[in-house]
């Protein structure tokens, strides 16, 4: 419930706004075809609020989907889980603010391993804030990366032929090993 200084500010803000609109129609008025250009801007600017908080709303329930499902991974540690609330709202923020939806797997993983105290609380601000500054892309070409310098790529049959490839990934370039 809304304190009575909030609701007093909430009628305040409406009703300015609503003069400023009449403010503006009377003096568009005097121009043509100005008010339905006025009309049309603001019907964007509604369509625009709709379609981001819709899209914020879809976020959080992916969000949470992800948070929530069962994998092969699901164990009695899971179900007893239980995360800091300024962790939680850290990261579905982070997540929300997001330009990539493809990113928002990656948070529910973040808040997963915060939940199972796998990572404290100084790396999950660490975690999230370069989560939001990296693409995807730049977390993928991580992950190759991790996944090279963990495991061996050089099959037991040898190295094969070593061709030399070039492929442009936005900063960098890549090369390919190819095997016989």
């Amino acid at each position: 419930m809304k304190s009575p200084k909030e609701s007093q500010h909430d009628v305040t803000e409406t009703a300015i706004r609503k003069t400023a609109d009449l403010g503006a129609k009377i003096s568009l008025s005097f121009i043509p075809g100005a008010s339905t250009a006025y009309e049309l801007a603001k019907l964007g600017v509604t369509q625009a609020q709709a379609y981001v908080e819709q899209k914020q709303n879809q976020r959080i329930v992916d969000f949470h989907a992800m948070l929530i499902k069962q994998d092969e991974h699901w164990n009695q540690d899971m179900a007893d889980a239980c995360i800091e609330a300024a962790d939680y709202h850290l990261l579905l923020s982070a997540c929300v603010q997001d330009l990539e939806d493809e990113k928002t797997e990656l948070y529910a993983a973040l808040a997963k391993n915060a939940a199972l105290r796998r990572i404290t609380p100084q790396d999950i601000r660490f975690f999230t804030l370069s989560l939001r500054e990296l693409s995807l892309n730049d977390v993928k070409e991580m992950q190759v990366a991790y996944i090279a310098s963990k495991f061996p790529l050089i099959p037991p049959s040898g190295p094969g032929n070593y061709k030399k490839t070039c492929r442009l990934s936005g900063r960098q370039t890549i090369r390919s090993m190819g095997a016989n």
